[in-house]
């Protein structure tokens, strides 16, 4: 009698630690499997994977059958320049791409002369997504800023609008830089309470002379640079195999 029950201890055993060793392989299995499957974003097709400095004009990436820009980690698509003036303010073929990184992560420059003087006033519409391509990461901020120049009663400004469920759809922040002001915004910084995998956004371009003299009242843009920053995060089905290991952990000790 001793000695069945002392094997049916020793069973419970190697039955508990089986479980144990089953858990972690699929954790592992799972979660290395899950990333070397991960489909590309979207099916969108990469016209330049951009090294840091490296350039290519707007005029190549929109359109309707324009492809996407990858700098890093981040894959930049849907853009669209949208005059609203007839003739255009700007042309794509007027503005060149520039990737760059810093502190805050990956991002794109555009570059471009855009100047107002006297009583004109000029305004253009920019627009693009940007998606992280690693699917454990999340889109956490957003940062802009621009340089600029004005005289007199001149101003410019650039207002941003993000949206998550493309342009004009799930608004969920917005940022300004403008000069002059009181005082002069050159950059600014836009945190996510909900950290997204894919935004679009929409930047309204406007340099204004506001004014009479030519000489005297303008404002011009040169730059606008846009960064983005990102989170890891778990993923689901790693979190929720986690609990299933650590419930059967808790379950074998308390059979043991």
């Amino acid at each position: 009698m001793m000695l069945v029950n002392k094997m049916s201890r020793i069973m419970g055993r190697l039955r508990g630690w089986g479980a144990l060793v089953v858990c972690f392989a699929l954790l592992t299995c799972f979660s290395t499997s899950s990333q070397a499957c991960y489909p590309p974003i979207g099916g969108l097709a990469v016209t330049t994977n951009l090294t840091i400095g490296g350039t290519i004009s707007l005029s190549s990436v929109v359109g309707p059958n324009a492809d996407s820009v990858q700098v890093g980690d981040k894959l930049f698509s849907n853009f669209a320049l949208i005059p609203t003036s007839s003739p255009p303010d700007l042309l794509p073929s007027d503005v060149v791409i520039q990737s760059l990184v810093n502190g805050d992560g990956y991002g794109l420059g555009f570059n471009f002369k855009l100047t107002a003087s006297g009583s004109t006033s000029k305004d253009i519409v920019l627009e693009f997504s940007v998606t992280v391509l690693d699917p454990n990461e999340l889109i956490s901020d957003v940062h802009l800023n621009f340089t600029s120049a004005v005289s007199g009663l001149g101003f410019a400004t650039v207002a941003e609008s993000i949206f998550t469920n493309g342009f004009g759809a799930g608004l969920i922040s917005t940022l300004q830089v403008n000069n002059p002001g009181t005082p002069a915004v050159f950059e600014d910084t836009a945190f996510f309470d909900v950290p997204q995998h894919k935004i679009w956004i929409e930047k309204d371009i406007l340099v204004d002379g506001n004014g009479t003299s030519s000489t005297t009242d303008w404002a011009h843009i040169s730059i606008i640079d846009q960064t983005i920053s990102q989170m890891q995060v778990p993923e689901p089905s790693t979190m929720a195999l986690s609990v299933v290991g650590l419930a059967m952990c808790l379950f074998v000790k308390r059979r043991r």
